[in-house]
């Protein structure tokens, strides 16, 4: 079983949130996928220093 890291940001700042409360989830990793084939906007879009915006809204159960 590997470990993907991940955030949970507040969408509008990009702050990190404390546990419990609802933000977008962030996905890290050589699992998750480097960009659109022939789409460097949505990928510009979508990927962001390496971290994947997946536009979902999750909560972190873990303390930060």
């Amino acid at each position: 079983m590997s470990v993907v890291p991940y955030q949970v940001i507040d969408p509008i700042s990009g702050g990190t949130l404390e546990a419990g409360e609802p933000g977008e989830i962030l996905l890290k990793g050589p699992q998750v996928m480097m960009g659109y084939l022939n789409n460097q906007e949505a990928t510009d879009n979508t990927v962001k220093d390496g971290w994947l915006y997946t536009g979902t809204v999750g909560v972190n159960i873990i303390a930060v």
